[in-house]
């Protein structure tokens, strides 16, 4: 579920980048946040099934520092490239990043399997 859903976020953003329709675009962004979330759920699932209770706080700990730098990067790399090119550019930039993220993801697969004791 996690790689059909990181795939369907690509693809959300990707149509969303492109369409020039309000309502099209109102409607994708409603479907982004489903799809992100539905992920949200999914990647928190296997994060707390395949982690020990003490490991837990630890790795909440580095996930969020990760998040609020990556975060911070990224704004300011998508703010560049949306002032000296197209916006659309970075919302097809971003589908694409997400794309390969899933790719990797459907790759590693193995790694996501929560194997109960």
């Amino acid at each position: 579920m996690l790689i059909l859903f990181s795939f369907g976020i690509s693809v959300v953003t990707l149509l969303f980048g492109v369409t020039s329709i309000p309502w099209i675009a109102i409607l994708l962004v409603i479907g982004n946040g489903i799809v992100q979330q539905l992920k949200g759920i999914v990647s928190e699932t296997i994060l707390q099934k395949s982690a020990t209770t003490e490991e837990l706080p630890k790795i909440y700990a580095v996930q969020s520092a990760l998040i609020s730098l990556l975060f911070g990067i990224s704004s300011l790399s998508f703010g560049a490239i949306a002032e000296l090119w197209d916006v659309r550019i970075t919302f097809i930039l971003a589908a694409i990043l997400l794309g390969l993220g899933a790719l990797f993801a459907l790759i590693r697969r193995r790694d996501f399997i929560i194997t109960t004791e």
